[in-house]
């Protein structure tokens, strides 16, 4: 129903997109939440920027990968200040939108969902050393790990230490998907 009135994507401007995402996020606060500021728990009446904007706003700025919080509000001010000539200062829409967050992943959850994006072939994958013992007290220790732990090498603090590398897996949601252990193997003349 909602498709009919989205224009072609080689068609489409910057405006366009906070039209469409503004709607979408907007009919999601309607339809689970009844209105756009019920997170609110002041006795001030409600603000003139909702939270639907607030939301539409970050949400198109990381659409568009711009990293700065404060380069893009600059940026829509300057461009696109007739579609949201309400918009608050930076301290004020960061404050905002941190008590939007949860909200802010449910709606990317639900919109993965609508898009039928699939997360199940791409993972990201990151490393850590979990150390056991420091090396110095590593010949006083009974070596409770002595199968499992190993010696090695963390370049980011370039040290040495005994214990194991944790491999952790999550999808492109940040959702974990497995955790391995291995070895960290260094030859102790390296040590010296």
């Amino acid at each position: 129903m909602f498709d009919k009135f989205i224009p072609n994507r080689s068609e489409m401007t910057v405006e366009d997109l906070f039209i469409v995402i503004y709607v979408y996020v907007d009919d999601f606060f309607k339809l689970y939440y009844q209105s756009s500021n019920i997170f609110r728990r002041s006795n001030c009446p409600p603000p003139e920027f909702t939270d639907s904007e607030v939301i539409t706003v970050q949400m198109l700025g990381e659409l568009l990968s711009v990293d700065s919080q404060r380069a893009w509000l600059n940026l829509v001010r300057k461009n696109w200040i007739a579609l949201f000539p309400r918009i608050p200062e930076r301290s004020r829409f960061g404050r905002r939108l941190r008590k939007l967050l949860h909200v802010f992943s449910l709606l990317q959850n639900n919109l993965s969902i609508k898009t039928d994006a699939n997360f199940d072939n791409y993972f990201i994958v990151d490393s850590f050393p979990l150390t056991l013992c420091h090396l110095q007290r590593l010949s006083s220790s009974k070596q409770p790990f002595e199968y499992f732990a190993n010696v090695g090498y963390n370049p980011s603090k370039k040290i040495y230490y005994y214990g194991m590398k944790v491999h952790l897996a999550t999808d492109l949601r940040g959702v974990p998907k497995f955790v391995i252990l291995t070895l960290s193997l260094v030859k102790i003349e390296n040590l010296h």
